[in-house]
């Protein structure tokens, strides 16, 4: 095959605006179409070196599959290999775990079916993801997986009559199913094969209609091809819905840069070609970069962008040329890898199952906590100590459901309701014990980011649909208690001084009074302290670089002052349910005894992430609940 210069060019151009809108750089906020060149470049090279095998008659799918092994599989398994060894030294096991696993689907190339199945590109943790970037080659592998065998099948078929017609069909139902597929499933329109193959199919088309195309090689088209490609890089943003039909510009321009098979001073230069030819390297590594850099701390500005994008291109040509490029010098009987027994083929397949056996260990073993002391795992995992009823009880927000929890006694007649937002499923445990304590029974109810009041506005930002939800949820909520004879008393329990609430000026104190009203004693508990730190994470990474956990508590100490100023609105609303004699409950006594407050008791978190308790310091409250159900019960 003839070296195409304009390819290589195209190859830079794609790479640049992926990193770049990775990199968060004013106007690559389309970038993301880089990825959609990269597939149709894919599918016209393809379709080249099959058909011209076939009509060689020298097609092999070993060799085929071999080579492709050879041009993929180095760089990636090199890419894995050092970034589960860098981070063996900074992630805590929960998060080694998931990398664990996501190292070993991208070796294995299935890493965009987990992506999928696990959130969207565009979302905010993406960048929690340090191999996230991997999707698009477990796609392109898969599409080699498909088109060998298709294109031969139908080529020696008939003398390959079919051909044309049948890639047409697969394209055309490729791009159906995208468009409609994003308009309902749109994770997995844009992480799955069956709704990315049009694309490779635009660049197998542009091969197989070479011929007929022969009009396309002026300069002329590989300007228009290059604007629309970079039009869309200007004026696309990850608010569209992608991919539906948006890909059709960008996978145009592609093809028409490859169609017009001219060189241009735009492309064919010392730089552009540079990066054609490393671009390959430079996608596998700039991802990991920015991970890294995020998760250490720096903030995306000019001159960091700067800095990630040189450190991104040295890994990247250290990669290209102690890589890939030994591997592709290599002889095939000898070992790239200096395995004197493997010829150059099956090393890399060797090293590539051994990097996937240790990604596997990493996720089989839970994160390998056998890394860090015992009293850093036993932090971090913190983080995890949750409500163990939470997938039974609380409902986690755009669901109007009332499963009516119990706690309690197994009596059918409920005395207490617990009611409110996220806040409550973190203080589920605590007020269950008191209520089994007391011999009593209670129903729950819980729903996140869904404060108990019946009105709340709806202000820029809100998700309107989901408020509406809320509100429809509390009023179902707060007529069944009132229709329930046998229910006494309510406890509420909420974050609620948070921002979406002061916003919406969401009226707790309207509620409290309307269920007092209603013969109903109403308990409300006052908000815990809130911190601006992940507790277990924040104390557990700063053990492992050498930080001393008192002086780490002193950093998060928070006066009552300091909380009462927080919590403002949260006491004005009680301000004004106290005269519908509506009793707040202080959980400072029980969770700050010490006159000032920190997320630690006995060397240990009681919060699972910066406001919530954990099951520790959900337990704390038992005492608190406990006096006053019993008190209640007493009154009455």
């Amino acid at each position: 095959m003839n070296f195409r210069y304009d390819i290589n060019g195209l190859r830079a151009v794609a790479v640049l605006i992926v990193v770049l809108f990775h990199f968060s750089v004013p106007g690559f906020s389309g970038g993301f179409v880089g990825v959609d060149v990269f597939f149709v470049i894919s599918g016209y090279l393809m379709a080249q070196i099959i058909c011209e095998r076939c009509a060689q008659g020298g097609f092999l799918f070993y060799d085929f599959y071999m080579a492709r092994v050879r041009r993929i599989f180095p760089a990636l398994i090199a890419m894995v290999a050092v970034v589960l060894i860098f981070t063996g030294f900074i992630l805590l096991p929960v998060e080694y775990d998931d990398l664990g696993l996501h190292a070993f689907s991208s070796i294995l190339v299935f890493s965009n079916v987990l992506y999928w199945r696990e959130s969207g590109y565009f979302d905010e943790d993406a960048l929690d993801k340090w191999l996230l970037h991997t999707w698009s080659l477990s796609v392109e592998w898969q599409f080699y997986l498909v088109i060998p065998l298709l294109l031969v099948l139908v080529i020696r078929w008939r003398s390959g009559s079919y051909l044309v017609p049948l890639l047409w069909m697969a394209l055309a139902g490729s791009l159906g199913l995208c468009v409609i597929a994003s308009q309902y499933f749109e994770a997995a329109s844009f992480y799955l094969l069956p709704t990315r193959i049009w694309e490779f199919l635009v660049g197998a088309l542009l091969y197989v209609h070479a011929a007929r195309l022969r009009w396309l090689a002026r300069s002329l088209f590989l300007y228009i091809g290059l604007l629309l490609i970079l039009s869309c890089t200007l004026l696309y943003s990850k608010a569209l819905d992608y991919p539906s039909f948006w890909p059709l510009l960008p996978v145009l321009g592609a093809a028409l840069v490859i169609g017009s098979a001219v060189r241009s001073p735009l492309l064919d230069n010392w730089l552009m070609q540079f990066l054609g030819k490393t671009s390959y390297s430079l996608y596998l590594w700039h991802w990991p970069v920015l991970v890294a850099a995020v998760y250490l701390g720096v903030e995306l500005q000019a001159g960091t962008q700067a800095i990630l994008f040189f450190c991104s291109l040295v890994l990247a040509s250290l990669s290209f040329y102690l890589v890939e490029e030994r591997v592709r010098r290599a002889s095939g009987a000898a070992s790239v890898f200096r395995f004197p027994l493997l010829s150059r083929d099956w090393a890399i397949l060797a090293v590539g199952g051994a990097v996937a056996f240790c990604a596997g260990l990493v996720y089989w073993t839970n994160g390998l906590p056998i890394r860090l002391s015992n009293q850093i795992v036993a932090i971090a995992e913190e983080a995890e100590s949750k409500n163990p009823r939470r997938d039974e009880c609380f409902r986690p927000g755009k669901r109007l459901e009332f499963p009516e929890c119990r706690m309690g006694t197994s009596s059918d007649e409920p005395q207490l309701v617990f009611w409110g937002d996220s806040h409550s499923d973190a203080t589920f445990t605590g007020f269950a014990d008191a209520v089994g304590r007391a011999g009593k029974s209670a129903i729950y109810y819980g729903r996140s980011g869904c404060g108990p009041a019946l009105f709340q506005e709806v202000v820029e930002g809100d998700d309107e649909d989901d408020l509406s939800e809320c509100l429809e949820y509390n009023q179902r909520a707060y007529e069944r208690i009132v229709k329930n004879a046998s229910v006494t008393d309510v406890y509420l329990a909420a974050r609620w001084a948070a921002e979406k609430y002061q916003r919406g000026q969401a009226d707790f104190s309207g509620l409290m009074c309307k269920l007092a009203a209603a013969g109903k004693r109403v308990h409300v508990m006052a908000p815990v302290p809130v911190y601006d730190k992940e507790i277990p994470d924040y104390l557990a990474h700063e053990l492992m670089k050498g930080g001393v956990l008192t002086e780490l508590e002193r950093s998060l100490a928070q006066s009552f002052t300091q909380y009462r100023e927080q919590q403002a609105f949260a006491f004005e609303q009680f301000a004004k349910a106290e005269q519908c004699a509506v009793q707040v409950l202080d959980p400072l006594p029980h969770l700050c005894p010490q006159g000032y407050c920190v997320p630690v008791r006995d060397g240990m978190p009681i919060y699972f992430d910066g406001g919530h308790l954990s099951e520790r310091g959900s337990k704390l409250l038992t005492p608190m609940f406990y006096q006053s159900i019993m008190a209640a019960g007493d009154a009455s």
